[in-house]
């Protein structure tokens, strides 16, 4: 194997406010190049920042575009499903909320193979045949890679000298200490060409949660819809990865590209705390 990216440190290459106003652009003309081709495409509507932030993008495209949320077994699920609805009726969104239909043993199976044996992915795994259902001919944009701004691997106190070691980094992505796994991620440690801590642990979120577990669902879900992932571009990466440490940390990003483009959204609950409807 051998790096192709980074082969160095990952440096700011324009201000802050610039590169937001370029991700926003980014992300928009993802999902205008399907529109403008005719297409009708699916994005999730839940309680969280990342559907909120493409609703804030695509405000003046809102009714070109089928929302949905799945209405799966779990309270985090719920939480979406409750906020999405509320969003749907005060934003006059075209909404609808998909039954959970819980896929057979040998459906499954199926995605497992497809997949690589992503076993962590359950909900995945279980919502074979619902991605299924949606179609094979229509356009879905998940916004796998968003979690890159948010410094998802990084903890209270880190900073680009932080000290890594290999049990350090396998208690942050919740693997045993097991002894090829110790072994493997001290080879991975070693290869790095970057010193900064901060930027090592963005590498650990792409390489070792996006790219071998997260990215491999869309192989499972091969006969659903045509997967779109607006959040993964290369120029998107960079600028995140190049913003301010503390623009990145606590939604910082979303944060602030919500406040530019619709600020009202903000008044909505993010991931709890239900509260009355928002003037839109």
């Amino acid at each position: 194997m051998r790096r192709l990216w980074p082969t160095a440190a990952i440096t700011p290459a324009v201000p802050p406010e610039e590169a937001l106003h370029e991700i926003a652009g980014l992300l928009r003309d993802t999902v205008l190049a399907l529109i403008e081709a005719g297409h009708r495409p699916y994005l999730s509507l839940t309680a969280g920042y990342d559907s909120r932030l493409l609703l804030a993008l695509l405000r003046e495209e809102r009714a070109a575009i089928d929302w949905f949320t799945w209405d799966l077994p779990d309270a985090t699920a719920a939480q979406d499903v409750q906020l999405a609805q509320q969003l749907a009726r005060d934003l006059r969104l075209n909404h609808r909320v998909i039954p959970f239909e819980p896929a057979e043993d040998e459906e499954q199976a199926l995605w497992l193979h497809r997949s690589g044996l992503a076993v962590g992915e359950v909900r995945g795994m279980s919502l074979a045949s619902t991605v299924a259902a949606m179609g094979s001919s229509r356009y879905y944009l998940p916004a796998l890679g968003s979690e890159v701004g948010r410094a998802r691997f990084w903890r209270e106190g880190d900073d680009a000298t932080t000290a890594l070691s290999a049990p350090g980094l396998l208690r942050r992505l919740r693997l045993p200490q097991e002894a090829s796994l110790l072994a493997g991620a001290r080879r991975w440690l070693r290869q790095l060409e970057v010193a900064d801590s901060l930027q090592v642990l963005d590498l650990l979120h792409l390489e070792q949660r996006l790219g071998c577990w997260a990215g491999v669902t869309a192989y499972g879900d091969a006969t659903g819809p045509i997967r779109v992932q607006p959040f993964s571009n290369r120029r998107i990466v960079e600028l995140l990865l190049g913003l301010p440490a503390a623009m990145r940390r606590e939604d910082g990003v979303p944060k602030a590209l919500i406040h530019r483009w619709w600020p009202e959204l903000l008044a909505y609950p993010i991931n709890g705390g239900f509260q009355p409807s928002a003037t839109a």
